[in-house]
C-alpha cells in the first residue's frame, strides 16, 4: 500500500498569503476551522461507510459554505469563486464528504442563480444557501 503524507497546511499558507486577498484568505481561514473542529476518524468512518453526514453539511451552510459563490441578496455569503476553491481544496485534504457535498450543492445553484428569474432566485436559492 502506498503511503503518502500529507502536504502541510502551513507551507501552503505561507506560498498563499501573497497570491490571494485578505477576503480569500478569510474564508480559507473559516475552512481550516471548521475542520479542525471535526473528528477524522468519523469523518473518515462516514466515507468508509458511505453515510451522508447531513449534520456536517448543515453546520458547514450554516457558517456560509454552503453559498459562498452567490451575493447576500439571495442568502448568500458575497464571496467569489476563488474563495469556494480556497475552501474546497482545504476540504479535499481533511473531509472530502464536506467538499463534495459542497461542490455538489453549489453546482446545482449556479443555474438558477445565472439564468432564473428573480422569482425563483428568491424562492429557491435561500432555503438552499441555509442547507
Amino acid at each position: 500500500m502506498l503511503k503518502t503524507e500529507p502536504v502541510s497546511t502551513d507551507t501552503l499558507e505561507n506560498n498563499l498569503r501573497d497570491r490571494y486577498s485578505e477576503n480569500q484568505l478569510r474564508w480559507l481561514d473559516k475552512a481550516k476551522s471548521f475542520a479542525d473542529r471535526l473528528s477524522l476518524e468519523d469523518v473518515i468512518a462516514s466515507d468508509r461507510d458511505n453515510q451522508f453526514r447531513k449534520d456536517l453539511f448543515e453546520a458547514a451552510c450554516q457558517e456560509g459554505l454552503g453559498a459562498l459563490p452567490f451575493p447576500d441578496t439571495y442568502g448568500g455569503s458575497a464571496g467569489d469563486y476563488i474563495s469556494f476553491c480556497l475552501v474546497n481544496e482545504e476540504f479535499a485534504r481533511r473531509c472530502v464528504p464536506i467538499m463534495s457535498s459542497l461542490g455538489v450543492h453549489v453546482l446545482c445553484q449556479e443555474p438558477v442563480y445565472r439564468f432564473g428569474t428573480e422569482a425563483q432566485k428568491a424562492r429557491y436559492l435561500p432555503p438552499s444557501s441555509a442547507g
